[in-house]
């Protein structure tokens, strides 16, 4: 266990906080320190160095040989080439118009998405007149989320290796054409992809095999984490970072998933992609969306 876990651990003393109880990490609050320290140093070149300056000293500076130097000494993977080699993708996210609301998703290696199609299925719904948590609701609700999903199976991924139809997959005349599947006297059990590539200028068929997760088990450890914020503007904001990590002899990461709603749509929009390299196998990792 490293020493800031020590004294953390010796603080909460092997129970967890109580209610209202302050939890205090002096070596994370250190580091943040150090963030704003390099971007004060670099105000005066305008606010885009200053971030950078920021960046650098975690991913290049100080920081990342700590953090590599620990990684090393206690066995672990991480290098500083590893943090200095880093980079994030900047990608212009998918939206669709949802009853007046602009909803963002991130377009690659992302299940995000899915939501998109969800809403654009539940738009040609009166919800409310259903009544909140009705039968009807309910059961409409679970019945477009599984045309979603069955739309995530075949079609989304990461967009450096397929061709995701966007243009198909989040049209209200894709989401007329799906919404007949929907049978409001009776559940679907069948996994139902449509195709969306019929709907795009280019309409060409798009060859894509779907994999039915039927079986009751997976080869992974971990669960996924949800972040949620809404500002007083309103803007909200919403990240699941997932905890996964396979325990088959490639490893493999989701990436967060982020959608903005009513407003602020010049917001630059940042996927993080994982490290590269991966030590423990020579393999490259590279991140992957659950449906690619």
């Amino acid at each position: 266990m490293s020493p800031p876990a020590r004294r953390l651990r010796r603080e909460l003393l092997g129970r967890p906080p109580k209610a209202g109880e302050i939890l205090r990490n002096p070596d994370l609050a250190r580091t943040l320190k150090k963030l704003v320290e390099a971007e004060k140093a670099s105000q005066a070149k305008g606010r885009h160095e200053a971030l950078k300056a920021a960046r650098d000293r975690f991913y290049k500076g100080d920081i990342a040989k700590d953090l590599a130097a620990f990684s090393e000494a206690n066995g672990g993977l991480f290098r500083y080439e590893d943090f200095a080699e880093y980079s994030a993708e900047v990608e212009t996210p998918v939206s669709i118009d949802y009853r007046g609301y602009q909803i963002f998703k991130n377009p690659s290696a992302s299940q995000g998405p899915t939501e998109l199609i969800a809403l654009n299925l539940l738009e040609g719904y009166d919800l409310k007149s259903l009544g909140q948590n009705s039968p009807d609701f309910l059961h409409t609700s679970v019945e477009a989320v599984k045309l979603a999903m069955a739309d995530r199976e075949k079609y989304l991924g990461d967009m450096d290796f397929v061709k995701i139809p966007y243009e198909g997959l989040l049209s209200k005349e894709y989401a007329r054409e799906r919404r007949k599947l929907i049978d409001p006297a009776k559940a679907s059990l069948e996994l139902r992809p449509g195709s969306p590539e019929n709907f795009t200028a280019s309409a060409s068929a798009l060859d894509r095999p779907v994999h039915k997760p039927l079986a009751a088990y997976a080869s992974h450890a971990g669960d996924t984490s949800y972040f949620p914020a809404v500002d007083k503007a309103p803007n909200m904001s919403a990240s699941s970072p997932a905890c996964t990590v396979c325990l088959a002899p490639e490893w493999s990461w989701e990436t967060p998933e982020s959608s903005l709603t009513a407003g602020a749509t010049t917001t630059p929009w940042f996927v993080a992609r994982p490290m590269r390299s991966n030590r423990a196998n020579g393999r490259a990792a590279r991140c992957r969306a659950p449906s690619s």
